[in-house]
């Protein structure tokens, strides 16, 4: 729900709703009772379409396929359309509803009032990006953005909300296995968070330098403990002592984001310089400036005889500030950067169009809803807290202080389960069952339970983890799950 994983922009949606005239369709499987929400973005919603949990996919697909067998919306591509079309003949509206449980004449609504916008912005998170099908569902959003004219539109198109500040910037700066700076394909891909893990349990990797990452956590489906203890060499760099960071040869002490100062790419794809409030505590220091300090000791040690790019490279390393690491940036990034080639993505919308279809990919999602008396499991993000890291805040920590396990009251009450009572859950296999207390919500869909991610790591261990064939991005927080009553203990 885009209030507790992106706060800040769902505060500019209701304003956009509220004081701009702006119209607003919710595409979600929390509950539409009344009662149910801290935030009110379906109440605020023009249309609000509640989906099956797990049906992302065929909602995406009614919502294309109302526009495709609709009148052509002014800018979509004719060739498009029939593509599109022919690839979703064999999906009917009855299929498409008994996946989602929202029905034909609600998606053609729904349809209508996208397409009839005069601008238009497809918002979209982790439900679509960290969840089955992931890259699949996001080609088939823009697919929906070119069917209805909206993808090439100034102030329209598609918006991928990050989880953490400055991913996009991360990733426009080489950080992803696949890009180079300035988001250019690179000629050879790299590893992968998971292939990384992989590798050095196989004893491909010696060595892995971790910068604000504990894959410990991050992964607890993996054996991520026996690959960190197989390497010749772990460096760990973070504010706190992680569990990954426990087995480490060597911690460096990053500084936080109050204690250094630089630029960061928002959510608009907008750079915006920031500046440090405090100075860094203790020993700690700016990452660029560990890098530096780092690079500068590998080439005082390179030797004077060395003469490849690399060891020139090392011996002259050293940034005294983050203006000459955004003067480098900005000399070496691809002409135009920030701003998006105009040219070229239409360019390479064109060349998509005239592709055609793969059919096989606008085949109909699996249903994922429960069975044998199982619950759907969702971990996620909550309001009052960011990954680890704002469980250190005694603030935050006081308005939600533990683990908790979200279940809606009439699921509690056909179990016999109370408010506060504690549960096992279970999901088969060899993993041990994991007991957590309960609270009651009106909020999720019934059948589905919903934990915090912030907090014990246990329980995302009956999620499975899935690696997306085509981008190896890892799924791994959606599951079924049986819960269980305790049963008390008999005095001997």
């Amino acid at each position: 729900e885009m209030t507790e994983t992106n706060p800040i922009v769902a505060m500019k949606v209701k304003k956009a709703v509220k004081m701009k005239g702006a119209k607003l369709i919710a595409v979600d499987a929390y509950s539409s009772e009344r009662d149910a929400y801290r935030s009110h973005l379906p109440h605020l919603a023009h249309r609000h379409l509640q989906i099956k949990f797990g049906s992302e996919g065929g909602a995406i697909l009614g919502l294309m396929k109302a526009l495709a067998e609709g009148p052509a919306p002014q800018g979509a591509a004719p060739a498009h359309i029939e593509n599109v079309k022919q690839g979703l003949s064999g999906v009917s509206f009855e299929k498409i509803e008994a996946a989602t449980g929202v029905a034909e004449k609600s998606f053609r609504e729904a349809a209508a009032l996208y397409a009839g916008a005069k601008r238009a912005v497809l918002i979209f998170g982790r439900s679509i990006l960290r969840s089955r099908d992931g890259y699949r569902n996001a080609l088939h959003l823009a697919d929906l953005a070119l069917l209805s004219g909206h993808a090439v539109k100034p102030g329209s198109g598609l918006l991928a909300l990050a989880e953490k500040n400055n991913e996009l910037g991360a990733a426009e700066m080489g950080g992803a296995a696949e890009y180079l700076p300035g988001l250019l394909p690179a000629k050879t891909k790299g590893h992968t968070l998971v292939e990384m893990i992989d590798a050095a349990a196989r004893g491909e990797i010696k060595a892995l330098y971790l910068v604000g990452e504990d894959p410990l956590r991050s992964l607890p489906q993996k054996k991520v403990k026996e690959a960190l203890r197989n390497l010749e060499l772990l460096i760990c760099q973070d504010l706190f002592m992680s569990e990954s960071a426990e087995l480490a040869h060597i911690v460096f002490p990053a500084a936080s984001y109050a204690e250094k100062e630089g630029r960061f790419t928002s959510q608009e794809g907008e750079i915006q310089k920031f500046y440090k409030a405090i100075e860094p505590v203790g020993l700690s220091k700016p990452d660029w400036a560990l890098f530096s300090i780092l690079s500068r000791k590998m080439g005082a040690s390179a030797g004077a005889g060395v003469e490849t790019a690399t060891a020139l490279l090392l011996k002259n390393p050293p940034y005294k500030n983050v203006d000459e690491i955004w003067k480098e940036i900005t000399m070496g990034m691809p002409q135009g950067y920030p701003r998006p080639d105009e040219k070229g993505v239409s360019a390479k919308i064109a060349s998509y169009v005239q592709k055609g279809i793969d059919r096989a990919r606008y085949a109909l999602p699996a249903a994922e809803g429960p069975a044998n008396g199982h619950f759907n499991l969702q971990v996620g993000q909550v309001l009052f807290h960011s990954g680890k890291m704002s469980t250190y805040a005694d603030g935050l920590t006081a308005l939600l202080p533990k683990e908790l396990l979200l279940i809606h009251p009439d699921d509690a009450r056909r179990l016999g389960v109370e408010e506060g009572e504690t549960v096992e859950l279970s999901a088969g296999g060899a993993e041990p069952g994991v007991r957590v207390p309960v609270k009651f919500s009106k909020k999720i869909g019934k059948g589905t339970l919903f934990f915090p991610e912030h907090f014990g790591e246990g329980i995302r261990k009956l999620a499975p983890l899935e690696i997306d064939p085509t981008t190896g991005v890892p799924y791994g927080e959606r599951g079924r799950v049986t819960l269980s009553k305790i049963a008390a203990a008999v005095p001997s």
